[in-house]
């Protein structure tokens, strides 16, 4: 990441727009992964994030106006069964993201958080998991019910053009968002009720 950012900076001098959104998923309960899988989810969806940006903040601070746009997940709004190591890395860049943006405040260098709900993408299809009925069943839930990228893609530019620092897209995050923070006691206990319910966890 470094060595990009330098050839860059040879070639550019500065640059006005890091998007990070690289990710990777991985579905099955705690105890069925090992540490390793855990490692290498959290190297793609956080230190990805981390290494961009410490990469790249210097080139952004050339710039005259900058911004910094980390895609998220619901999942970085609420804990979710059997998706422990996705929703602790989106919950990790939300908490750098959030810092961030403190850091940066009055720079020219913006930071929007996009908080994504389900898309249309092959992140499911892709993902490490020990059950492939249920992937494909959360492949198939996607398909069905998913946002279209091109529609997703519109939505964050626009988040990104009007200088919005956090921004939910997709009605689950208006739920997941609503739940943890008037019902955080109940909402553990009413997701471990229903989780039985729901065909790919």
């Amino acid at each position: 990441m470094e060595s990009l950012a330098a050839e860059i900076a040879d070639e550019c001098g500065c640059i006005h727009l890091l998007v990070n959104n690289a990710g990777v998923s991985l579905a099955g309960s705690v105890e069925q992964f090992d540490v390793t899988d855990f490692e290498w989810l959290m190297g793609v969806n956080f230190w990805g994030v981390f290494f961009a940006c410490k990469s790249f903040l210097p080139l952004l601070r050339k710039a005259k106006e900058a911004r910094i746009c980390n895609i998220l997940s619901g999942f970085a709004l609420i804990g979710f069964p059997t998706k422990s190591a996705y929703v602790a890395s989106k919950f990790a860049v939300r908490g750098f993201s959030e810092s961030l943006q403190m850091e940066l405040h009055g720079a020219n260098v913006g930071v929007t958080c996009i908080y994504l709900g389900a898309v249309n993408t092959d992140l499911i299809r892709t993902q490490r998991t020990l059950d492939s009925a249920k992937q494909k069943a959360e492949a198939e839930f996607l398909v069905r019910n998913g946002i279209p990228t091109a529609s997703a893609a519109r939505r964050i530019c626009r988040a990104m053009m009007s200088d919005r620092s956090r921004v939910r897209i997709g009605g689950s995050t208006f739920v997941f968002d609503a739940l943890a923070r008037l019902f955080p006691a109940f909402t553990p206990r009413m997701v471990g009720i229903i989780k039985n319910k729901i065909p790919f966890v």
